[in-house]
């Protein structure tokens, strides 16, 4: 009887433990720069560069901000992205285009697949400090 009951518990815990938003993915591929543009709006692309991110450490940075953001929904009223982003691939495979809306300091940021149907993920508040930093550089 005990094990059952120690079963049931560890499955809640388990089922509890997966409820979390899951989180946005990138391709397994190695990255060749990550690329910053001032938004245009949902659903387009600015393929105008403002700045890219190059160096292998602060495209793991960047990568980490990314992959860490998790689904959740986001109420955006209709306000511009700060920036569009565009993860280029090494390989010349397609780019990921991400909306950005970039986070106060301490606040979660919001992020946007381009070509998804107005699901945001967030990333902690941390994740944002991290990003702050570098979108100011």
């Amino acid at each position: 009887m005990k094990i059952i009951y120690l079963a049931i518990v560890l499955s809640v815990f388990v089922l509890i433990g997966c409820e979390k938003g899951e989180p946005m993915v990138l391709l397994d591929e190695p990255i060749k720069a990550i690329h910053f543009s001032p938004s245009k709006g949902v659903g387009e692309i600015n393929e105008t560069i403002l700045f890219s991110i190059k160096e292998d450490a602060d495209i793991k940075t960047v990568e980490k901000v990314i992959l860490t953001a998790v689904k959740e929904p986001t109420v955006i009223n209709e306000r511009l992205p700060d920036y569009d982003v565009m993860v280029e691939y090494k390989k010349g495979l397609p780019t990921h285009a991400i909306h950005l809306w970039v986070g106060e300091q301490d606040d979660p940021s919001i992020l946007m697949y381009m070509v998804n149907d107005g699901e945001t993920y967030l990333t902690t508040g941390d994740m944002t400090n991290v990003l702050r930093e570098m979108v100011k550089k």
